[in-house]
């Protein structure tokens, strides 16, 4: 693909999505894939996905709010040089 002197590192970290679970459970629901999920059902509305939400999101309050931990990978590289 035309690079060079690639390399990948991991790069662990929590990720911050609110201040409390309600923040944080409002910024979900309004995300692509749960819009999605309540356009899909029917039988689910914003205020039913926001309850089941802030149940999944309680084990990820922190005294800081709720971070939820991800592994992430940091790639760099250069561009080759191309010959001739």
């Amino acid at each position: 693909a035309g690079f060079a002197d690639v390399a990948i590192e991991p790069a662990p970290h929590a990720l911050w999505f609110g201040a409390d679970v309600t923040t944080a459970a409002r910024f979900y629901a309004g995300s692509g894939p749960v819009r999605a999920a309540i356009e899909a059902d029917p039988s689910l509305d914003e205020a039913k996905a926001e309850t089941v939400l802030r149940v999944a999101l309680r084990p990820y309050v922190t005294d800081d709010g709720v971070r939820i931990p991800g592994d992430h990978w940091l790639v760099t590289a250069s561009r080759a040089e191309q010959a001739g």
